[in-house]
Protein backbone atom coordinates (compact mmCIF):
# COMPACT_ATOMS: atom_id res chain seq x y z
CA UNK A 1 0.00 0.00 0.00
CA UNK A 2 2.71 2.70 0.61
CA UNK A 3 5.63 2.99 -0.93
CA UNK A 4 9.08 2.14 0.38
CA UNK A 5 11.04 4.97 1.41
CA UNK A 6 14.53 4.33 0.69
CA UNK A 7 17.13 4.32 4.14
CA UNK A 8 19.49 7.00 2.39
CA UNK A 9 17.05 9.74 1.85
CA UNK A 10 15.46 8.86 5.63
CA UNK A 11 19.23 9.73 6.95
CA UNK A 12 19.76 12.35 5.05
CA UNK A 13 16.77 14.07 5.73
CA UNK A 14 17.27 13.32 9.56
CA UNK A 15 21.10 15.44 9.03
CA UNK A 16 20.17 18.12 7.33
CA UNK A 17 17.27 18.80 9.72
CA UNK A 18 20.25 18.34 12.70
CA UNK A 19 22.43 20.39 11.26
CA UNK A 20 19.85 22.78 10.48
CA UNK A 21 18.92 23.16 14.23
CA UNK A 22 22.50 22.99 15.06
CA UNK A 23 23.80 25.85 12.50
CA UNK A 24 20.84 28.20 14.45
CA UNK A 25 21.76 27.49 17.86
CA UNK A 26 25.89 28.18 16.96
CA UNK A 27 24.59 31.20 15.76
CA UNK A 28 22.65 33.19 18.73
CA UNK A 29 25.47 32.06 21.19
CA UNK A 30 27.83 34.03 18.91
CA UNK A 31 25.03 37.24 18.75
CA UNK A 32 24.83 37.39 22.21
CA UNK A 33 28.47 37.02 22.87
CA UNK A 34 28.94 39.96 19.88
CA UNK A 35 26.60 42.15 22.23
CA UNK A 36 28.10 41.71 25.36
CA UNK A 37 31.94 42.12 23.91
CA UNK A 38 30.71 45.27 22.09
CA UNK A 39 29.44 46.56 25.30
CA UNK A 40 32.40 45.51 27.68
CA UNK A 41 34.72 46.57 25.10
CA UNK A 42 32.64 50.05 24.48
CA UNK A 43 32.69 50.99 28.03
CA UNK A 44 36.56 50.21 28.03
CA UNK A 45 37.08 52.44 25.64
CA UNK A 46 35.38 55.62 26.91
CA UNK A 47 36.97 55.25 30.32
CA UNK A 48 40.50 55.28 27.90
CA UNK A 49 39.76 57.50 25.76
CA UNK A 50 37.42 60.15 26.97
CA UNK A 51 35.52 61.74 23.51
CA UNK A 52 36.44 65.21 25.08
CA UNK A 53 39.92 67.55 25.64
CA UNK A 54 40.01 70.26 27.27
CA UNK A 55 41.96 72.77 25.24
CA UNK A 56 41.83 76.23 26.78
CA UNK A 57 42.90 79.31 24.83
CA UNK A 58 46.82 80.47 24.52
CA UNK A 59 47.14 84.18 25.87
CA UNK A 60 44.81 84.08 28.25
CA UNK A 61 44.02 87.87 29.24
CA UNK A 62 40.61 87.30 31.20
CA UNK A 63 39.50 84.54 34.02
CA UNK A 64 35.96 85.14 36.06
CA UNK A 65 34.32 83.01 37.73
CA UNK A 66 31.15 83.09 39.41
CA UNK A 67 29.20 80.65 41.72
CA UNK A 68 25.79 82.03 42.62
CA UNK A 69 25.90 86.07 43.63
CA UNK A 70 30.17 85.20 44.13
CA UNK A 71 32.23 86.49 41.15
CA UNK A 72 35.75 86.91 40.97
CA UNK A 73 37.65 88.26 38.05
CA UNK A 74 41.19 88.00 37.18
CA UNK A 75 42.68 90.67 34.70
CA UNK A 76 46.09 91.14 33.11
CA UNK A 77 46.78 94.54 33.41
CA UNK A 78 50.57 94.70 31.24
CA UNK A 79 52.65 92.44 33.00
CA UNK A 80 51.02 92.01 35.59
CA UNK A 81 47.33 91.16 37.00
CA UNK A 82 44.48 92.83 39.44
CA UNK A 83 41.71 90.82 40.72
CA UNK A 84 38.39 92.16 41.38
CA UNK A 85 35.05 91.98 42.89
CA UNK A 86 31.95 93.58 43.32
CA UNK A 87 33.54 95.80 45.89
CA UNK A 88 37.25 96.21 45.21
CA UNK A 89 39.98 96.03 42.33
CA UNK A 90 43.38 95.14 43.95
CA UNK A 91 46.95 94.26 42.21
CA UNK A 92 47.21 90.38 42.20
CA UNK A 93 49.32 87.86 42.84
CA UNK A 94 51.05 87.10 39.91
CA UNK A 95 52.36 83.63 41.22
CA UNK A 96 48.95 82.70 42.02
CA UNK A 97 47.47 83.30 38.84
CA UNK A 98 50.33 81.76 36.94
CA UNK A 99 49.65 78.54 39.24
CA UNK A 100 45.38 78.66 38.03
CA UNK A 101 46.47 79.05 34.13
CA UNK A 102 49.18 75.93 34.42
CA UNK A 103 46.39 73.88 36.32
CA UNK A 104 43.83 74.82 33.15
CA UNK A 105 46.54 74.16 31.00
CA UNK A 106 47.38 70.61 32.01
CA UNK A 107 43.72 69.62 32.80
CA UNK A 108 42.97 66.12 32.02
CA UNK A 109 39.54 64.69 31.33
CA UNK A 110 38.84 61.10 32.64
CA UNK A 111 36.17 59.97 31.90
CA UNK A 112 32.24 60.67 29.96
CA UNK A 113 29.74 59.66 32.56
CA UNK A 114 26.82 61.02 30.97
CA UNK A 115 24.83 62.24 27.65
CA UNK A 116 21.84 63.68 29.60
CA UNK A 117 21.42 66.74 30.62
CA UNK A 118 18.32 66.12 32.79
CA UNK A 119 20.94 64.15 35.23
CA UNK A 120 23.57 67.17 35.62
CA UNK A 121 21.12 69.17 38.21
CA UNK A 122 19.80 65.77 39.87
CA UNK A 123 23.19 63.82 40.24
CA UNK A 124 26.16 65.93 39.37
CA UNK A 125 25.77 69.21 40.83
CA UNK A 126 24.80 71.80 37.87
CA UNK A 127 22.09 73.85 39.92
CA UNK A 128 22.52 77.59 40.12
CA UNK A 129 23.25 77.87 43.31
CA UNK A 130 25.98 74.81 42.98
CA UNK A 131 27.76 74.94 39.70
CA UNK A 132 30.88 77.19 39.21
CA UNK A 133 31.16 78.96 36.30
CA UNK A 134 34.56 80.05 34.46
CA UNK A 135 34.42 82.39 31.61
CA UNK A 136 38.31 82.64 29.89
CA UNK A 137 39.06 85.32 27.58
CA UNK A 138 42.00 85.53 25.23
CA UNK A 139 44.02 87.59 22.83
CA UNK A 140 42.37 87.04 19.44
CA UNK A 141 39.39 84.97 20.19
CA UNK A 142 36.05 86.65 19.23
CA UNK A 143 34.15 84.44 21.90
CA UNK A 144 34.79 83.44 25.71
CA UNK A 145 35.90 79.86 26.51
CA UNK A 146 33.51 78.61 29.07
CA UNK A 147 33.25 76.03 31.26
CA UNK A 148 31.40 74.67 34.28
CA UNK A 149 32.43 72.69 37.43
CA UNK A 150 29.75 70.38 39.39
CA UNK A 151 29.79 68.35 42.50
CA UNK A 152 32.59 65.41 43.02
CA UNK A 153 32.48 61.88 42.50
CA UNK A 154 33.23 59.65 45.93
CA UNK A 155 36.58 59.78 44.71
CA UNK A 156 36.79 63.74 45.06
CA UNK A 157 36.86 64.61 41.10
CA UNK A 158 35.12 67.62 39.57
CA UNK A 159 32.20 66.71 37.19
CA UNK A 160 33.20 68.90 34.70
CA UNK A 161 30.81 70.49 31.43
CA UNK A 162 31.21 72.44 28.60
CA UNK A 163 27.58 73.50 29.14
CA UNK A 164 26.33 70.64 27.07
CA UNK A 165 24.13 67.77 27.44
CA UNK A 166 27.11 65.63 28.14
CA UNK A 167 28.72 65.40 31.28
CA UNK A 168 32.54 64.09 32.37
CA UNK A 169 34.70 63.62 35.58
CA UNK A 170 37.88 65.17 35.83
CA UNK A 171 41.24 64.01 36.87
CA UNK A 172 41.04 66.10 40.03
CA UNK A 173 39.13 68.41 42.10
CA UNK A 174 39.81 71.65 40.53
CA UNK A 175 36.92 73.79 41.99
CA UNK A 176 39.25 74.09 45.05
CA UNK A 177 41.86 76.29 42.83
CA UNK A 178 38.74 79.35 42.20
CA UNK A 179 38.65 80.82 45.95
CA UNK A 180 36.29 83.75 46.23
CA UNK A 181 38.67 85.33 48.71
CA UNK A 182 39.82 88.47 47.23
CA UNK A 183 42.68 88.71 49.48
CA UNK A 184 43.73 84.83 48.61
CA UNK A 185 44.79 86.47 44.98
CA UNK A 186 46.10 90.02 46.18
CA UNK A 187 49.44 90.77 46.62
CA UNK A 188 51.05 91.38 50.09
CA UNK A 189 53.29 93.82 48.48
CA UNK A 190 50.44 96.91 48.91
CA UNK A 191 52.39 99.96 49.32
CA UNK A 192 52.33 100.93 45.85
CA UNK A 193 54.70 103.79 45.79
CA UNK A 194 54.79 105.77 42.51
CA UNK A 195 58.16 105.75 41.09
CA UNK A 196 58.55 109.74 40.58
CA UNK A 197 58.68 110.98 44.26
CA UNK A 198 59.64 114.54 44.69
CA UNK A 199 59.43 114.83 48.31
CA UNK A 200 59.08 112.09 51.24
CA UNK A 201 58.47 113.27 54.95
CA UNK A 202 59.06 110.35 57.98
CA UNK A 203 57.56 111.66 61.18
CA UNK A 204 59.00 109.19 63.21
CA UNK A 205 62.32 110.62 62.53
CA UNK A 206 61.52 114.10 61.96
CA UNK A 207 62.64 113.91 58.70
CA UNK A 208 62.04 115.32 55.35
CA UNK A 209 63.50 115.02 51.98
CA UNK A 210 63.24 116.99 48.71
CA UNK A 211 64.81 116.91 45.47
CA UNK A 212 67.36 118.61 44.66
CA UNK A 213 67.55 119.80 47.98
CA UNK A 214 68.70 117.50 50.25
CA UNK A 215 68.56 114.29 47.97
CA UNK A 216 70.94 111.61 48.36
CA UNK A 217 71.41 107.64 47.37
CA UNK A 218 69.71 106.99 51.45
CA UNK A 219 66.31 108.22 50.19
CA UNK A 220 66.40 105.95 46.80
CA UNK A 221 67.92 102.81 49.02
CA UNK A 222 64.36 104.02 51.50
CA UNK A 223 62.53 103.91 49.09
CA UNK A 224 63.18 101.35 47.36
CA UNK A 225 63.06 98.90 50.41
CA UNK A 226 59.54 100.66 51.31
CA UNK A 227 58.25 99.30 47.86
CA UNK A 228 59.50 95.86 48.56
CA UNK A 229 57.85 95.59 51.92
CA UNK A 230 55.09 92.79 52.32
CA UNK A 231 52.61 92.72 54.43
CA UNK A 232 51.91 89.80 56.93
CA UNK A 233 48.00 89.33 56.73
CA UNK A 234 44.90 91.57 55.89
CA UNK A 235 42.65 92.56 58.73
CA UNK A 236 38.82 93.31 58.84
CA UNK A 237 37.62 96.63 58.46
CA UNK A 238 38.26 98.09 61.81
CA UNK A 239 35.61 99.12 63.92
CA UNK A 240 38.45 100.99 66.38
CA UNK A 241 41.83 102.35 65.08
CA UNK A 242 43.02 102.35 68.68
CA UNK A 243 42.68 98.95 68.50
CA UNK A 244 45.60 98.59 66.20
CA UNK A 245 47.30 102.06 67.39
CA UNK A 246 46.26 103.81 64.20
CA UNK A 247 44.17 106.71 66.21
CA UNK A 248 47.14 108.39 66.93
CA UNK A 249 49.68 106.83 64.43
CA UNK A 250 53.35 106.86 65.87
CA UNK A 251 54.91 107.23 62.31
CA UNK A 252 53.45 108.64 59.49
CA UNK A 253 55.53 108.39 55.98
CA UNK A 254 54.12 111.09 53.59
CA UNK A 255 55.54 110.59 49.34
CA UNK A 256 54.70 113.22 47.27
CA UNK A 257 55.07 113.36 43.64
CA UNK A 258 53.93 114.17 39.88
CA UNK A 259 50.66 112.31 40.70
CA UNK A 260 49.55 113.57 43.75
CA UNK A 261 50.44 112.12 47.53
CA UNK A 262 50.49 109.09 49.40
CA UNK A 263 50.88 108.80 53.04
CA UNK A 264 51.56 105.60 55.12
CA UNK A 265 50.22 105.36 58.78
CA UNK A 266 52.02 103.10 61.39
CA UNK A 267 50.35 102.28 64.84
CA UNK A 268 51.64 99.57 67.29
CA UNK A 269 49.62 97.33 69.81
CA UNK A 270 50.42 94.81 72.48
CA UNK A 271 54.01 94.22 70.60
CA UNK A 272 52.52 94.38 66.90
CA UNK A 273 53.05 96.80 63.99
CA UNK A 274 50.17 97.55 61.97
CA UNK A 275 49.49 100.29 58.55
CA UNK A 276 46.90 101.91 56.78
CA UNK A 277 47.26 103.77 53.37
CA UNK A 278 45.48 106.87 52.97
CA UNK A 279 42.32 106.96 50.57
CA UNK A 280 41.78 103.37 51.98
CA UNK A 281 40.30 103.14 55.38
CA UNK A 282 38.58 100.48 55.67
CA UNK A 283 41.54 98.40 55.51
CA UNK A 284 44.29 97.68 57.81
CA UNK A 285 47.31 95.49 57.45
CA UNK A 286 49.34 93.50 60.17
CA UNK A 287 53.34 94.16 59.11
CA UNK A 288 56.44 92.71 60.85
CA UNK A 289 58.56 94.76 63.19
CA UNK A 290 61.73 94.96 60.47
CA UNK A 291 58.86 96.71 57.84
CA UNK A 292 58.07 99.20 61.07
CA UNK A 293 61.82 100.26 61.04
CA UNK A 294 62.36 100.50 57.84
CA UNK A 295 59.44 103.03 57.31
CA UNK A 296 60.81 104.96 60.42
CA UNK A 297 63.45 105.60 58.61
CA UNK A 298 65.70 103.57 60.06
CA UNK A 299 68.23 103.87 57.47
CA UNK A 300 68.98 107.35 58.11
CA UNK A 301 69.53 107.08 61.84
CA UNK A 302 72.13 104.51 61.62
CA UNK A 303 74.12 106.97 59.02
CA UNK A 304 73.85 109.52 61.78
CA UNK A 305 75.01 106.71 64.96
CA UNK A 306 77.48 105.61 62.28
CA UNK A 307 78.97 109.57 61.67
CA UNK A 308 78.84 110.30 65.53
CA UNK A 309 82.13 110.54 67.17
CA UNK A 310 82.89 108.09 69.53
CA UNK A 311 82.52 109.20 73.12
CA UNK A 312 85.07 109.38 75.82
Amino acid sequence: MFAKIPRTLIFKNFFADFSFFKMKKILIQISIFAAVAGLFFGVKFHQKKPPAKFAPPPEISEIEFSRAAQKISLKKSGENWTVENSEKTKSAKKSEVENLLTKLQNLKIESLVSRNAENQKKFYGFSDEQKLAVKMTAKNLPEKFEFFLGSTDPSGKNYFTFGDESTFVLMENLATNFRFDLNFWRTKKVFEIPTEIEKVAISAADLNFKKNENWDEKVDKFLSDAREILVKDFLPPPENLADFGLQTPANEIIFTGADGEISISIGEKDEKFYAQISGEPGEVFEIAENAAKILAGEIFTEVEKEAAPASD
